[in-house]
């Protein structure tokens, strides 16, 4: 049909004109020309629809329905009353020639999946055909979403989190007994490993320096030596200088150092006094590859050793009863809250400790196979002689117990203390020190254990202080003093055979030179007054025996 305003042709079923936005009549006729309608209708073409609103579409549209239905039926009574009346002159509709206005579509008018729908009757979409879509309900409005959703959903996070801490906390504080004391024994064997590692080649040089009060004497030394080995050739070369020796102010060296060298190859032990005596004075070893395989092999592991020795300290302490706390410990002179860890040392306890040590070398192949070969034994033999070992522990029954205190958090070492009664022995770190403190019914101790390691490019260093002090408790005296280690060992070792030409069996040393020997010993420095009482002038010098399976020097 078309807009009885702009006549553009429009859709039969727009109550809107989308081109002018005029309401459409709800009844048009057929020809505009056309004259003379009873009352009836004319009320009924004068009944126009309102343009809907956006958000009142879906309301207008079944309004219309209403009013369709509505005069549908005023429709009906008129066509009754008519029937009474007399007809009137020249009816222009004929009741069966009533245009219809609204049919209800017998089958849902399906739209494109991608049509994109506007409430404003000019933005419809076309359908292809050159109409567009009217009187189309808009969507329904987004509602927007409760805040109670999002509390609930915070709710559930926080709670969560909590549960996560909780679970640390309880892992950490009363399920990390074993993981604490591994820290800690780990900590130790690394120690070790870095003071010491075992290798079959080394030269370097060492001092030992000690200075000790013993109530109001005093005693002050200095040890240097010079050392080379290489375990493959069966080789040590070992020098030894007294740089230092007083007792009171005394020095009881001479004007020169007191020197004395060692020196293992060939099967042979060699000795040299220079201070005393030029040559060198040997005596053959028995045994000698058999002492040499005992300390060093080429082919064995002995880090695994090692690593086996430790994991059997570890499965023993593990084994024991433990009880786990925190608790405010004084360790030394500090108060803290520390993780303790807590194990009597009943006789329970150390049977636990025994059975899992043992148990855990005995198991451990790598460890067996090592170990028998280091020690020239088989596997069989090395259970048993473990079997033996075993057997022979002898049980205490004390009430005796050991504390373990680490950080409350982690596995940080803070100290280690035994006590049983009044006696205890307590260790504890201090900065980059380490304390023992004793308190025993015959005296008191306090150490103080300071290491340090340095790498250069041609040396290790580490040095190693300890400051010790000693109260006995019944006789009243007083020991205090410091010893001190330095070990300059190469980064790229130095062993080289020693001139061994001119050396003198021990047993034939002639007479003559013995007796060169003690007289120069008694003349060096105040080694006399050492000396005197055991040592006669004239006499003979001792003879050198080397026992089985030892150097003797």
């Amino acid at each position: 049909m078309k807009c009885l305003s702009c006549g553009n042709e429009i859709p039969n079923v727009s109550t809107v004109c989308p081109f002018c936005g005029t309401a459409i009549e709800s009844v048009q006729n057929g020809n505009s020309s056309e004259q003379g309608s009873s009352p009836q209708m004319e009320s009924l073409e004068q009944t126009q629809v309102l343009e809907p609103t956006q958000n009142e579409s879906l309301e207008t549209t079944m309004v219309l329905d209403q009013v369709v239905l509505d005069t549908s039926s005023a429709v009906e009574k008129s066509e009754e009353g008519l029937a009474e009346e007399p007809a009137l002159e020249n009816p222009q509709i004929p009741a069966e020639e009533e245009p219809i206005l609204y049919q209800t579509p017998t089958e849902a008018t399906t739209f494109p999946e991608d049509l994109v729908i506007d409430a404003n009757p000019l933005n419809q979409p076309d359908l292809g055909n050159g109409e567009k879509i009217a009187n189309v309900a808009p969507p329904p409005m987004v509602q927007k979403k409760s805040k109670k959703n999002l509390f609930i959903l915070i709710g559930i996070v926080i709670f969560i989190a909590l549960m996560g801490v909780a679970f640390f906390l309880y892992t950490t504080l009363f399920k990390s007994a074993t993981k604490r004391v591994d820290a800690i024994v780990d900590g130790v064997f690394k120690l070790a490993n870095n003071s010491q590692r075992y290798e079959g080649k080394a030269s370097g040089n060492v001092t030992f320096k000690t200075d000790i009060i013993v109530d109001k004497d005093s005693f002050k030394g200095t040890l240097e030596g010079k050392y080379a080995y290489d375990f493959k050739q069966k080789l040590v070369d070992l020098s030894v200088t007294l740089a230092e020796a007083n007792y009171n102010d005394t020095s009881f060296i001479g004007t020169d150092p007191l020197k004395v060298q060692a020196y293992l190859y060939d099967k042979k032990a060699y000795i040299l006094f220079p201070n005393f005596y030029e040559n060198y004075i040997y005596d053959t070893i028995d045994n000698y590859d058999e002492l040499f395989d005992s300390i060093f092999k080429e082919d064995v592991q002995y880090q695994v050793i090692l690593n086996g020795m430790k994991n059997a300290l570890k499965s023993g302490i593990n084994a024991m009863t433990m009880k786990q706390t925190v608790e405010e410990k004084t360790i030394g002179s500090k108060t803290e809250r520390v993780n303790v860890v807590s194990i009597v040392l009943n006789e329970a306890n150390q049977k636990r400790f025994t059975n899992a040590f043992f148990n855990q070398l005995k198991n451990n192949a790598k460890f067996l196979e090592e170990y028998a070969k280091s020690s020239n034994q088989t596997v069989d033999e090395i259970k048993e002689d473990l079997d033996e070992a075993k057997e022979k522990i002898k049980y205490t029954n004390t009430n005796s117990q050991i504390e373990i205190y680490t950080s409350t958090f982690g596995t940080a070492f803070k100290g280690l203390k035994w006590f049983e009664g009044r006696e205890s022995i307590e260790l504890y770190p201090e900065g980059k020190n380490c304390i023992v403190d004793g308190n025993f019914e015959e005296a008191n101790i306090h150490l103080l254990l300071t290491n340090s390691l340095k790498n250069t490019k041609t040396e290790k260093i580490q040095n190693l202080k300890i400051e010790f002090e000693v109260n006995t408790l019944k006789e009243s005296h007083t020991i205090k003093g410091t010893v001190e280690m330095e070990d300059k060992a190469d980064r790229e070792p130095k062993v080289e055979k020693v001139n061994t030409k001119n050396s003198v069996e021990a047993s034939h040393i002639p007479e003559a030179d013995q007796q060169r020997i003690l007289n120069n010993i008694m003349e060096y420095g105040n080694f006399k007054s050492l000396f005197g009482s055991l040592i006669v002038p004239g006499q003979s010098f001792p003879q050198v025996t080397i026992p089985e399976n030892e150097i003797g020097l």
